[in-house]
């Protein structure tokens, strides 16, 4: 997230990120993340690289990185090393044996508090003739499949014998990579006393964030409302979903942790 490339705004950099956007789907129709990521090199980029913090592309930049290095799609790739060894059967990027007809609702709350179904966000990236997998977005789950995920990171690295990575890994994961000046543009973002690991938010001031996790909590929250959280210190991994529109995460989410916590 310091790679200078937002996602979609209107600023100069987002619009010349459309307009490259707006040029694949003319030349090929349908296009992957690789050309997509070499053809976003040509976008000026909002500051220096490594001096800010903005949240955008920097995701995709490694969805395109693991392509080129693995050799294979990056769905591919991580059903291989991530989803089959941990027995995620209900995560992918594609809708495939009809499970299209089973995916939740996306409902956005008006202004009255009522709430009224709406169009998902991104689901004709998920039709079994798509090749675009993006880094930021692109793959749907279940709280039980993605718990087995947050389980492995919070019991370092290891779940039901598989073990997917080394502690030390998922410690420099978990630890903040932000400077002052960056932490200050993420903390404008996201949540106060938190810092920003290595694509996940992590605990760094307890009475700052108000916060009953222990310090080094680490996790993420979707933009409709999913919320996961994983405290190393004991075991703790916390998976939370609804799919709303604005997602109202600092009312919902906040009150989740506090009662799991609570329970503890």
């Amino acid at each position: 997230m310091t790679c200078g490339l937002p996602y979609e705004n209107d600023s100069v950099t987002g619009r010349a990120m459309q307009q490259v956007r707006r040029k694949l789907r003319e030349q090929y129709g349908k296009y992957d993340i690789l050309q997509e990521v070499r053809a976003m090199g040509s976008v000026p980029v909002c500051f220096e690289p490594g001096t800010r913090w903005l949240y955008g592309y920097g995701h995709d930049i490694l969805s395109g990185l693991i392509t080129l290095l693995s050799g294979k799609p990056t769905s591919q790739f991580m059903r291989e090393n991530i989803f089959e060894p941990l027995g995620m059967t209900t995560t992918d990027y594609r809708f495939h044996d009809g499970n299209e007809k089973k995916m939740s609702r996306l409902y956005q709350m008006k202004d009255d508090g009522t709430c009224v179904e709406t169009e998902g966000f991104g689901d004709a990236m998920l039709k079994p003739d798509q090749i675009y997998d993006g880094g930021g977005a692109g793959l749907y789950s279940t709280v039980s499949d993605y718990l087995k995920f947050a389980k492995t990171l919070a019991c370092g690295g290891e779940y039901d014998g598989v073990r997917l990575l080394g502690k030390r890994t998922i410690d420099l994961i978990a630890e903040n990579q932000l400077s002052e000046r960056q932490l200050r543009d993420y903390r404008d973002f996201y949540l106060d006393g938190y810092g920003y690991g290595l694509g996940v938010r992590t605990l760094m001031s307890r009475a700052q964030a108000n916060s009953n996790f222990c310090p080094g909590e680490f996790g993420w929250t979707g933009a409709l409302g999913t919320y996961t959280a994983i405290d190393p210190s004991v075991g703790l991994s916390l998976v939370y979903m609804h799919q709303l529109f604005p997602n109202r995460q600092n009312y919902y989410h906040l009150r989740v942790r506090n009662v799991v916590n609570g329970c503890i």
